[in-house]
């Protein structure tokens, strides 16, 4: 029960900035057991790789708007845009590294870089497991340190 309303949780932290999924993963920790911890935080990472599946859709989409193609069409917009995506599309590894910085360091964060990557046609195929490993990892370091500390207080 504890994995499922965590998955639920990052989920929502996922979607909603100001639900915090580390706040959540801290206060959980007190009631978790050590061997608990790295499949907690596989399934808020699970959570927020799903979440953020709804950014990366809503950025796909918005690129479709009649409005964005009329804004894409002023000046050097749509040729600045196409230099972008052939950027991305032309390294793929520094996208990739840029993405999983973003899902584990949480820099650039992650909400616009997952909107950026659906309004650029990022390959999903390899940005829900950067977003899955990144924040799997985030999260593991997060429980593992309240671990330590619940360790050191008592």
């Amino acid at each position: 029960m504890v994995l499922l309303a965590t998955f639920a949780v990052c989920v929502l932290s996922a979607i909603v900035p100001v639900v915090n999924a580390e706040v959540y993963l801290v206060g959980l920790r007190g009631v978790l057991s050590p061997e608990s911890l790295w499949l907690t935080a596989l399934a808020a990472g699970a959570g927020q790789a799903v979440g953020k599946l709804v950014w990366y859709a809503a950025g796909w989409r918005s690129m479709e708007s009649a409005w964005v193609q009329r804004k894409l069409d002023v000046g050097t917009r749509r040729r600045d845009y196409d230099r972008w995506r052939h950027a991305f599309e032309a390294r793929p590894l520094l996208s990739r590294v840029t993405f999983f910085a973003s899902a584990s360091l949480g820099l650039p964060p992650l909400l616009i870089v997952a909107l950026l990557a659906g309004q650029l046609r990022l390959p999903l195929r390899w940005v829900f497991p950067m977003v899955l490993i990144g924040r799997t990892l985030r999260f593991a370091v997060v429980l593992g340190l309240a671990d330590q500390l619940m360790t050191r207080l008592t």
